[in-house]
């Protein structure tokens, strides 16, 4: 559909590269996820999800703003899927897509083995 209505030349890898880039979203629901299984209020758990989604947010800023800084941007989902990079290089972290799906699948499943040994009642 995209090269239907094309203007100017249109790269369909670079567009399934961005497409990809919402590992970012499944890296911050696994933290929600773990967040409000460990807590014992949702506030909580709001509160640590929204502080690290702004932490996370602020050390790739630094890492794209400041070349000193440049390594930080491996240490957060903002910059390893940073879709200004992956425009510009033409290439995608695999390997980091599948890292945050596996820890996922394991904040997940951590959460029903923590849910199904939890007393709920009590």
């Amino acid at each position: 559909m995209c090269n239907t209505y094309k203007v100017k030349p249109f790269s369909t890898t670079q567009f399934w590269y961005i497409a990809l880039s919402f590992g970012v979203h499944f890296f911050m629901a696994f933290i929600g996820i773990i967040a409000s299984t460990v807590t014992r209020k949702r506030v909580s758990a709001d509160a640590i999800t929204i502080f690290l989604l702004g932490f996370f947010y602020i050390i790739g800023l630094i890492a794209r703003i400041y070349e000193k800084y440049a390594y930080l941007k491996n240490l957060t989902p903002f910059g390893v899927f940073d879709p200004a990079d992956i425009i510009k290089t033409e290439s995608f972290n695999n390997l980091a897509l599948i890292l945050v799906f596996i820890l996922y699948i394991a904040g997940i499943l951590f959460s029903v083995v923590y849910y199904e040994r939890k007393d709920i009642y009590a």
